[in-house]
């Protein structure tokens, strides 16, 4: 397209006429500005533009358009200023070639980086991260994992994988498994262990990320968690105790209807019943009725206010014989906070008056 040195078209060919969807007489003495976006064209840096050409400057760029149809187009080009024998600038010619579909493409992909830049920086700010190579060492950590592994930077890079996990799990067979998987491309997530500077063990979850390159082999390896090790020891704490009252005391769960569902191996010893025979009996075969004593329903009732309710029951054995005991029903909720179980905790009453 050919312009006079004030912006206004001279002559157009007709490639150019096709991708902007004119015909020459519609455009022929008009200005420039009718491909620019009004904002530019009312704009001080397009009264410097055309300044510029006007003065002999070659202006060499990608440039934003209009169609006549008010689509978008991008051109790569460059104006030419062209100057009459005086060596004075007479018109500007401008060739230039359709980039549309490149640079369209290219912006979608800088908005899809620039999302994932803004996911990445989010979850940086919110969970741990370390980066590995194939090899298992240690390229980057996010300051979320320096700061709870107590390491700094300098210190953890070219670290091992197996430099920050418990001694007694590097050589299990689920370590090696782990990074041969990884450099396979796949997924790992679960529950696994690392080490602070302190040699301390800490207990994280979250999903180990094969990074694959644009010809889909995986170079690198990254890991999100998030630090459970104070609900770990928690669990364990927990644990701990359930087996100890199961070691030393009667124990039965229920289900939300007060079936039997199972019991401990004391419980059996205690009251001589087979496990089978038990399968979804009502509870409260196994309870004399007492005169003070308010209904099973109603106990199991008042569950639904109270962690737990404790009663002095006596229980029925396989050999009829009864057996008193302190009795605590305590309701396990599900994530729906509906009652999935009811545990029933029993001490002899013998030995809590002793006590």
């Amino acid at each position: 397209i050919e312009f006079d040195t004030s912006g206004h078209i001279m002559d157009a060919n007709d490639n150019f006429l096709s991708i902007f969807g004119y015909d020459k007489e519609d455009i022929v003495g008009k200005h420039h500005k009718i491909f620019v976006d009004p904002k530019e064209a009312a704009s001080k840096e397009y009264k410097q533009f055309w300044d510029r050409l006007s003065k002999g400057e070659f202006v060499n760029d990608e440039f934003k358009r209009y169609t006549k149809d008010g689509e978008l187009v991008w051109l790569r080009g460059i104006y030419n200023p062209i100057y009459d024998i005086n060596g004075k600038p007479y018109k500007i010619v401008k060739f230039a070639i359709d980039i549309t579909s490149e640079k369209l493409l290219k912006i979608e992909k800088q908005k899809n980086q620039a999302e994932l830049d803004s996911q990445l920086d989010a979850i940086n700010k919110t969970i741990a991260s370390v980066e590995f190579d194939l090899s298992g060492f240690i390229i980057s950590a996010n300051d979320i994992f320096l700061s709870i592994t107590g390491f700094n930077m300098d210190e953890l890079k070219g670290k091992n994988y197996t430099d920050i996990i418990p001694e007694q799990d590097i050589d299990k067979p689920q370590t090696t498994l782990l990074w041969q998987n990884l450099s396979e491309g796949k997924f790992f997530s679960g529950e696994f262990k690392f080490k602070d500077m302190h040699g301390k063990e800490l207990w994280l979850n979250g999903t180990f990320n094969p990074i694959l390159d644009w010809e889909g082999n995986v170079y690198k390896v990254n890991v999100y968690a998030q630090f459970n090790t104070d609900e770990k020891q928690k669990q364990k704490s927990l644990i701990g105790t359930v087996n100890a009252l199961k070691n030393t005391t009667p124990l039965i769960e229920l289900n939300p209807d007060t079936t039997f569902k199972n019991g401990n191996e004391l419980f059996f010893e205690t009251f001589g019943y087979k496990r089978l025979e038990l399968r979804r009996r009502p509870f409260d075969e196994f309870v004399k009725k007492g005169k003070n004593l308010p209904a099973i329903s109603e106990i199991f009732e008042s569950l639904k206010e109270k962690q737990f309710v404790e009663y002095d029951l006596d229980f029925i054995g396989s050999d009829n014989k009864e057996k008193c005991f302190r009795t605590t029903f305590s309701a396990i909720y599900d994530l729906e906070d509906q009652i999935a179980k009811i545990v029933v905790i029993m001490i002899d009453r013998n030995v809590v008056l002793k006590v």
